[in-house]
């Protein structure tokens, strides 16, 4: 959202920020609870929306523990709050998705790739990618999926619920020097990002002229697709310390990305690993 700070959608009349938990911000107004609720709902679309971020989400390790609450959180609670901005002057909406919906492929992946969750963090979030394409079919709003990857690092609060929390404690785990297991095998292949290039890649998608774009409004966002072992060793040189890993068994590994469609449309990655891992550490050094 940093982008929006420095005006890059216009000149924005208001801004709502809607969390769970309590928060301040100095020009916005925090509007606190789920929006699976109608009255939180209610309050956030009181005055109009012209572009909604859809960020929010019961992180996929929470909703295999609860799938009640991760329907009514990822499902049920998004396609209430998409229908009612529906019924507005057809705003703009950029929903994050995530590769969960493309589920496990061993071929590598482009925008052609048929979407195939194994869990039901990545169904909902493929079914509301569905939705969103048919709310803009019938010209109700002008919706953008896009599909972010691991997002490094979350702040070390922030991990709670989420089955893939070691890829940003690997980060963490540099800077403090402490050692750190991981599930995967060191010769393993995932995909990173940087939270700033998320953030800009999702104010990019706001941005986008309706007329540039296609019937097609889901893309997997560019990612550095990094070897395991490769990154521990850019992290270590970034520090200046070895980060010591015990590295797990788990054959899960990402294959290669072709995001090509997505780079055309002016989406960007954070470059090539140490330039990932400068990113990222240096935003944690940041606090």
């Amino acid at each position: 959202m940093r982008r929006l700070d420095r005006g890059d959608l216009g000149s924005l009349a208001s801004l709502r920020l809607n969390d769970i938990q309590a928060f301040s911000h100095p020009t916005a107004a925090v509007v606190q609870g789920s929006y699976a609720e109608l009255a939180v709902r209610d309050r956030l679309v009181e005055d109009g929306i012209d572009v909604l971020f859809h960020l929010a989400s019961l992180p996929g390790g929470a909703a295999e523990r609860d799938p009640v609450l991760g329907r009514s959180v990822n499902l049920d609670g998004s396609i209430a709050l998409l229908d009612a901005v529906a019924r507005m002057d057809g705003p703009v909406v950029v929903y994050a998705s995530s590769i969960a919906a493309l589920g496990v492929h061993t071929e590598p992946v482009d925008d052609r790739t048929a979407t195939r969750p194994v869990g039901a963090y990545g169904t909902h979030k493929a079914m509301v990618e569905l939705y969103l394409a048919d709310l803009t079919r019938r010209g109700l709003i002008d919706g953008r999926s896009v599909r972010p990857a691991g997002i490094v690092a979350r702040p070390r609060d922030a991990y709670a619920g989420f089955g893939t929390a070691w890829m940003s404690d690997l980060f963490h785990a540099a800077v403090e020097g402490r050692d750190i297991a991981i599930p995967l095998r060191p010769g393993a292949h995932i995909w990173l990002q940087s939270i700033e290039a998320v953030a800009d890649n999702l104010v990019h998608a706001a941005r986008m002229p309706t007329r540039a774009l296609s019937p097609h409004r889901a893309w997997t966002l560019p990612a550095t697709v990094v070897q395991i072992d490769a990154l521990v060793a850019s992290l270590s040189r970034r520090t200046g310390h070895p980060l010591i890993v015990s590295y797990g068994e788990a054959s899960s590994d990402h294959p290669p990305l072709d995001s090509s469609v997505a780079r055309s449309l002016g989406f960007i990655t954070d470059g090539d690993t140490d330039a990932l891992v400068d990113a990222v550490v240096s935003r944690i050094e940041r606090g």
